[in-house]
């Protein structure tokens, strides 16, 4: 039996002015095993809910078929479909400060995304920055009365999801169908390709980057440390520009970074970026005709770097 996740909105005007060809009447989705879904009262365009639920779906805040794909608190501020911030942390109040930190300026306006409950020290850091939509499975009565003065803030409570079927992208005449980018982290099927393996340390963290950058649209580059996103470089048309990016919105957090690629780095330019930056570990997927030339390039710097073989590439 399929339930129905239903987002019940006015039409009012939104904060930031609503636009002619985004006005949605009303929002369906249809998941298997998802509960009924509550919504506090405001407003909402298409792009906001498109935004939110495309998270909800496919991010930290849900479960997947095989289990949850950040197991620890968990936090992700979204941006244009994008995170500019993600980590994990001893709770949801350190998760969300750490994610927050990745990228002040643009968090404003933002969809802030938990896997836990959205309590009342949660929230407080919440209503200091402007957010569009906060997701959680459940929110504290406390939460919900810290939050009650922010007009345009939507706050949606929804239960696990399991991902099934297809992901779908329309384009005119037609759509586009691809299953599910359910790649988890296998160290297992890792393999080290250069003359330093990671240390123990390195590899929890390159763990964690792999997750992460699963989630930016490509090209996309990941700086991870401490369980926290310090640089994200995303959809960029050159892989090196979004490895510049992730190194800008880093500065000197960029120092005993790990690097994570959504693809395989066509030339060692966008991995000497990071490597200038101080980065001392990577993974990506490999299968560049130039991989000889990008582990050389590894061992010259003395840093390590993990193939997994098989690419995210989310578009």
């Amino acid at each position: 039996m399929l339930n129905k996740f239903t987002i019940r909105q006015s039409l009012a005007e939104e904060a930031d002015g609503k636009r002619a060809f985004d006005s949605p009447t009303g929002f369906g989705l249809q998941f298997d095993d998802l509960p009924e879904a509550s919504m506090a009262p405001g407003v909402s365009s298409f792009l906001t809910i498109q935004e939110g639920c495309d998270k909800f779906c496919t991010f930290c805040v849900v479960p997947y078929t095989r289990g949850a794909e950040f197991s620890r608190p968990a936090a992700a501020i979204i941006k244009h479909m994008n995170p500019c911030g993600l980590a994990a942390g001893e709770s949801s109040a350190d998760a969300y400060r750490r994610a927050y930190e990745c990228d002040t300026v643009s968090a404003f306006g933002g969809v802030v995304a938990l896997n836990q409950e959205l309590d009342a020290e949660t929230a407080v850091q919440v209503i200091n920055v402007k957010t569009d939509v906060v997701i959680a499975p459940s929110v504290s009565a406390e939460a919900l009365q810290v939050l009650a003065g922010r007009k345009y803030t939507r706050v949606l409570e929804a239960g696990p999801v399991r991902v099934v079927g297809l992901d779908l992208r329309t384009v005119p005449g037609g759509f586009l169908v691809q299953t599910w980018d359910q790649t988890g982290f296998d160290r297992a099927q890792c393999k080290v390709v250069t003359r330093r393996e990671p240390t123990p340390a390195e590899w929890e963290q390159l763990e964690f980057a792999w997750l992460a950058v699963k989630h930016v649209k490509s090209n996309a580059i990941v700086l991870a440390r401490d369980f926290s996103a310090v640089g994200v470089g995303a959809g960029q048309m050159s892989r090196v520009e979004a490895t510049q990016i992730a190194v800008k919105r880093a500065g000197p957090r960029a120092e005993g970074c790990v690097m994570a690629s959504d693809a395989f780095f066509p030339f060692p330019d966008g991995l000497q970026e990071g490597i200038k930056a101080g980065i001392t570990a990577v993974i990506q997927p490999g299968g560049s005709m130039r991989d000889a030339e990008v582990v050389g390039a590894a061992d010259a710097a003395g840093i390590a770097m993990v193939m997994t073989g098989e690419r995210h590439f989310r578009h």
